[in-house]
C-alpha cells in the first residue's frame, strides 16, 4: 500500500503475492517486521480495500443540494467576516492616524534639536513597528478569509465524488493516492485499519455525523 504503518511496532505494512494451486494470485498485507507480535496477522487485499472504501463513506452524504447549501453557508460566513474585517479596518485606520501623528511629533522634536538622530530612531521604532503590523493584520485577514472559502468549496466539490470513485473496480494506485490526501496516520492492527482524517476534512466529517443537517437534503 505504501502509506500504512503497523500500529504495534510502527514498521511499514508490506504486500506479498501468493499463487495458489489453482494458479489464482492473491495479495496479502501485513507488518514488514517479522519480529513484530502482529506479523502473522495478514489481511487479503480485498478486505483491506473494503475498509479503505468505508473510510470514504461519509462523502456519500454530500449530496448536490447539501454541498451547495454548505458552500452557501461558507459564503455567508465570509460575508460576516468581511463585515468584521471592515470594522477592524476602521479601527485600524484610527490607530494608524494616531501612530502617524506620534511619529510626526517625534520628527518635529528631532528637527528642533530636542532629539538626536539616534534617540529619534530608538523612540520611533515602536510606533513604526505597530503601524506595519496593523497593515499586515488587516491584509492577512482579508486574504485568509477568501482563501478559506475557495479551499473549502473546492475540497467539498472534489471529494463529493470520491466515495463513488473508491467503489469502482481497479484504479488501486489512484485510490491509494487519494487515501493519502484524506487519511492521517493510517495504521494496521490485527487486520483492522485505523485512521484519522486530515484537516479540514476532520471538521467536515464531524458535520456528517449530525443528521439534522442532512435530513433536509
Amino acid at each position: 500500500m505504501g502509506f500504512l504503518k503497523c500500529e504495534c511496532c510502527s514498521h511499514a505494512v508490506t504486500g506479498e503475492t501468493v499463487v495458489k494451486a489453482n494458479l489464482q494470485r492473491y495479495t496479502y498485507y501485513r507488518c514488514a517486521n517479522n519480529k513484530c507480535a502482529d506479523y502473522r496477522n495478514r489481511i487479503n487485499e480485498k478486505d483491506l480495500m473494503s475498509q479503505l472504501i468505508f473510510a470514504f463513506e461519509p462523502f456519500s452524504k454530500w449530496t448536490v443540494k447539501a454541498t451547495d447549501a454548505f458552500i452557501q453557508r461558507l459564503q455567508n460566513q465570509l460575508d460576516k467576516a468581511g463585515t468584521l474585517a471592515g470594522d477592524l479596518e476602521s479601527k485600524s485606520l484610527a490607530a494608524r492616524q494616531e501612530l502617524t501623528e506620534r511619529i510626526e511629533k517625534l520628527s518635529e522634536l528631532k528637527e528642533k534639536g530636542l532629539l538626536s538622530e539616534e534617540e529619534f530612531s530608538a523612540v520611533a521604532r515602536v510606533p513604526r513597528k505597530l503601524l506595519e503590523q496593523i497593515e499586515i493584520d488587516v491584509s492577512s485577514i482579508k486574504a485568509n478569509d477568501l482563501t478559506t472559502l475557495k479551499l473549502s468549496a473546492s475540497i467539498i466539490q472534489f471529494f463529493r465524488k470520491a466515495y463513488d470513485f473508491m467503489q469502482l473496480n481497479g484504479f488501486e494506485l489512484e485510490k491509494v493516492r487519494l487515501a493519502k490526501l484524506v487519511l492521517s496516520n493510517p495504521t494496521l492492527s490485527n487486520k483492522t485499519m485505523r485512521y484519522d482524517y486530515k484537516k479540514p476534512l476532520d471538521d467536515l466529517f464531524a458535520l456528517t455525523e449530525r443528521p439534522i443537517w442532512w435530513r433536509y437534503f
